[in-house]
């Protein structure tokens, strides 16, 4: 198992890359891609407590899972999220 303990580290770009890269050959076209990315980009910008565009947490939950089902651990997730509704 894996545990990123520092969410600015240069192995979560890799893996957000490659779940993108994933997204793409599933059929995610490039709009959809975009927002999936931008998505993420507000969860961590908000210090992955909130995302007004993903209220319920569907872009991070989705991420998560994927990076579960590859033996990864967010040390920095185990806090609640506080997704103002």
């Amino acid at each position: 198992m894996t545990i990123l303990t520092d969410d600015s580290s240069y192995e979560l770009s890799v893996l957000i890359d490659q779940w993108l890269g994933e997204l793409r050959s599933s059929g995610f076209d490039e709009e959809a891609l975009q927002a999936v990315a931008d998505r993420l980009g507000k969860w961590a910008a908000n210090g992955w407590q909130y995302c007004q565009e993903d209220v319920k947490a569907t872009v991070l939950q989705n991420f998560v899972n994927w990076a579960h089902a590859r033996d990864i651990e967010f040390a920095w997730l185990s806090r609640p999220r506080t997704n103002p509704q």
